[in-house]
């Protein structure tokens, strides 16, 4: 996902979700209370709620209504909510009433009825819990937190990432990098650089955080290192403190080529070509990622589909000799399939 940042994909798939969704609505068939609506994920849906009393029916919003004993949240029983104090907190799926605070049709147990209260960006709060689309953010200090956007909180103890502290060196010292369209993937305190992906923070030890810098989505760089977030490698730059990123997770400068991180022993960047992932080629070798292919015939040397490429002497898969494997008569079949005229080859 290093070409759209996930603030980029939520807005996307919110809008096909408002696009193929239309909000529910409530009519009453034969003595029974119905919900009818479509729903991009699940379809179309028209659903009796059960119990529910015609005469006494209303709604709060498009999703909770209640009826003179009990409340619903579509066709589900909001189980121990009060009608008579159920109240809703927002347009969608939070409310409370005298005694509870509810997500949906479901109760929040740690949530103090008196003192929640809704933040922004999916954040809620009580006097002493800090709470995600109403579960807790174990061991966020509602007190001191900031909330960047949906996925980022910090607080006096730690950054998180929707729930789960990332657990930075110095909380003090931590900011986010942006550049262009990513969504804070990177971050830096005093001592560590972070790359955050959709999950966790992976730490590297940071050289010199004066010249810090991101290159893109997945590369940075000091003056003295570069940095490979997705692997959390960092690699020496050479005298040429430059980088410029190329295609299929490959950057360069005058002294060495990158591959995820990892500069290519042997590697000529003046005559470096990306060929199709996970081949590479320079002026007198053949590369598979990182690595020469030691076998490969370069006057010879042609690419195929599907990671597959061949010489006069051999078939390779994804850098690998294909044992047996007739270049003269071998044809693609797909990812990982292949034949020639003595057999078929599954290299999956």
């Amino acid at each position: 996902m290093n070409k759209y940042s996930a603030i980029t994909l939520f807005s996307l798939l919110f809008l096909l979700s408002s696009c193929l969704s239309t909000k529910p609505s409530y009519y009453e068939k034969d003595g029974q209370m119905h919900v009818k609506g479509n729903d991009f994920k699940f379809g179309k849906y028209d659903c009796v709620i059960e119990g529910a009393d015609p005469s006494s029916f209303h709604q709060f919003n498009c999703y909770y209504t209640a009826d003179a004993n009990h409340v619903y949240y579509y066709e589900k029983t909001v189980e121990n909510a009060d009608p008579s104090t159920f109240v809703v907190l927002d347009k969608y799926s939070i409310g409370r009433d005298s005694l509870h605070v509810f997500y949906g049709s479901i109760m929040v147990p740690e949530a103090d009825v008196k003192s929640f209260r809704l933040l922004k960006h999916g954040y809620e709060r009580t006097d002493s819990l800090l709470f995600y689309y109403c579960k807790p953010v174990n061991g966020a200090d509602p007190e001191s937190v900031i909330i960047y956007n949906y996925r980022y909180i910090k607080d006096k103890n730690d950054v998180y990432l929707y729930r789960e502290p990332l657990h930075v060196s110095d909380v003090n010292s931590f900011k986010f990098v942006k550049k262009r369209s990513t969504d804070y993937q990177w971050g830096i305190d005093k001592d560590k650089v972070y790359y955050i992906s959709y999950t966790h923070a992976s730490p590297i030890p940071l050289e010199d955080k004066k010249s810090f810098q991101v290159i893109d989505e997945e590369w940075a760089k000091d003056k003295y290192f570069i940095y490979y977030g997705p692997d959390s490698v960092r690699s020496p730059l050479g005298n040429d403190k430059s980088l410029k990123v190329i295609e299929n997770d490959y950057a360069k400068n005058k002294d060495y080529v990158f591959y995820r991180g990892k500069a290519i022993e042997g590697m000529n960047p003046a005559t470096f070509k990306v060929l199709e992932w996970p081949y590479s080629i320079d002026d007198s070798h053949i590369f598979s990622r990182d690595k020469i292919i030691v076998e490969a015939d370069y006057a010879t040397f042609k690419i195929l589909t599907d990671g597959f490429a061949k010489d006069k002497y051999h078939v390779f898969y994804r850098g690998k000799i294909v044992e047996g494997a007739d270049p003269k008569t071998f044809k693609v079949k797909g990812e990982g399939f292949g034949n020639d005229k003595y057999r078929e080859y599954d290299l999956r």
